[in-house]
Parts: structure tokens; sequence; C-alpha cells
């Protein structure tokens, strides 16, 4: 049982148990979502098993943890003059709710490096690996985003929502997860997201 969270399974962890033995460890991410699992070590050093349901969150592994915010003036270089309508606003992700902090941790098993500030009413996302950026403000009529960089940051995240909402919203306690020493991947029966590796 781990008493920290990593941002994906230590490879260590894995290596270091028998078959048949249970880990219960917490994931996080740059996006501050959560999730715990109990994965059961199988043979050949890889593991399975669910993310568990309700909240949780633990301190980061030193080496794991969020690096410091840039400065959300200079994440708005290189954006487009004329944003597109959201397909879903931030509050899908930031919202006190248990929904809301499980759809948080799958958004950030699909942009990994992004971390995410607020400016008033307006969302800023940056990910720190490829310098590309989104950011959402509201309007009349929902909110709109304008992107910038090789990854759509937004687009991504949104695509994750589209997928946990086809899938009937699985929520934690219907959602696998698997690890091997490469990495790890997390299924809520449509979205397949690979987790960061360590």
């Amino acid at each position: 049982m781990a008493a920290c969270s990593f941002r994906a399974v230590p490879p260590a962890l894995l290596a270091q148990a028998r078959p048949g033995a249970k880990l219960l460890l917490t994931l996080s991410g740059r996006l501050c979502g959560y999730a715990r699992m109990l994965l059961t070590v199988a043979e050949d050093c890889t593991a399975e098993g669910q993310l568990l349901p309700a909240t949780v969150s633990f301190m980061s592994a030193r080496t794991h943890a969020v690096p410091s915010f840039g400065n959300p003036a200079n994440w708005a270089a290189g954006l487009p003059e004329k944003p597109r309508a959201a397909r879903h606003g931030p509050r899908r992700i930031t919202a006190a709710t248990e929904e809301a902090f499980h759809l948080r941790f799958l958004a950030q098993s699909a942009v990994p490096n992004v971390q995410m500030t607020h400016g008033g009413d307006v969302v800023h996302l940056s990910d720190i690996v490829t310098d590309s950026t989104a950011i959402l403000t509201p309007e009349a009529e929902g909110w709109a985003v304008r992107e910038a960089g090789p990854v759509h940051v937004w687009a991504r995240i949104e695509d994750v929502l589209d997928s946990y909402d086809e899938a009937g919203l699985p929520g934690p306690g219907r959602s696998a997860c698997t690890s091997t020493t490469a990495g790890s991947t997390c299924d809520t029966h449509r979205p397949s997201l690979p987790l960061p590796r360590p």
C-alpha cells in the first residue's frame, strides 16, 4: 500500500511484487486529478485492476510532484484571434463533485503534461512539454476556446468527455487499469488512455 501518489505505477513496485500480490496506490497528475487503484500482479510482472470509487488525494512522491506554473500571460502568445465554441465547459473537470474528480483524472491521462490555472473567469491550460496552450473564456451561451501548439489540449479533453458520456457515464468503479514496466493504461469502456510513464 503506497502512502503517497504517483503519476504512473512505478515499475519497481511491479518488479518487487510476487505474482498474486495486491497493490493499492493512488495516481495523480498535473491537473490534480487523483484515482485510487487496486491492482493484482501477474506472473509476467504486469498488473491489472480497477479504479476504485470515492475521491482520494495523497501528497505526490517528490519526483512526481507538479512543477511550478509559468506565467499565464505568456501562454497566450500565438493563439488564434478567432475562438471556436467549446463542446464542454471547464466545470466538467473542475466542479467539486466526485464525477468531476474522476473526469479530471481521465483528462490528465489524455494530456499528462498539461497544467491548469484560472484568472478570473478565464481558464488557462498549458502543456509544459510541447508548449501547447488552450484558453477558455465564458460567453453568453457556453464557452469559447482558443488553442495553439502541436497538441490541441482542450480538444483532447473534450474527446475524453465525449467518450465518457457515450459509454454511459461509467464512473471509477467500472474503469479498468493495466500496468506493465513499460507504462499503464486506463480503460473506461470507450477511452483507452495511456497513463503517464514515471
